[in-house]
């Protein structure tokens, strides 16, 4: 069993903002030695959540409309309610196992920030 773990960054351009973070996470599968396994990953902050889904525009515009009603009930466990700290993904051949039209986006439900994401390898 094999573990290997990358660090990325998204900026986030304020509250509601929606980033497409696939590419970061397919980088970090790039760089390490796991072929097939596991993807966990992990935004360490309280202030944004992650989503797998299309991305597609009308249905990002939902995303944040639904993020804005909430927001306007004094919610504060937007995070649960919209997606989660974490998710976890498989691998399988170096290639992530994600459907045709699927990413994974961080939801910035604070923001504007930099928002750290850990991706855990795990696998042989």
């Amino acid at each position: 069993m094999e573990t290997h773990v990358h660090v990325a960054r998204a900026e986030t351009a304020g509250s509601m903002d929606l980033v497409d973070v696939t590419d970061e996470i397919v980088a970090a599968i790039s760089d390490g030695p796991v072929p097939d396994g596991h993807v966990t990953v992990f935004a360490e902050s309280s202030g944004c959540a992650l989503i797998v889904n299309e991305r597609e525009s009308g249905l990002l515009c939902d995303i944040r409309d639904t993020m804005g009603r909430l927001r306007r009930t004094g919610r504060e466990d937007l995070r649960s309610l919209l997606g989660s700290a974490s998710i976890v993904l498989p691998l399988k051949a170096g290639r992530l196992q994600l459907g045709t039209w699927q990413r994974v986006m961080l939801a910035e439900l604070e923001g504007p920030a930099e928002r750290r994401i850990v991706v855990q390898i795990i696998g042989e």
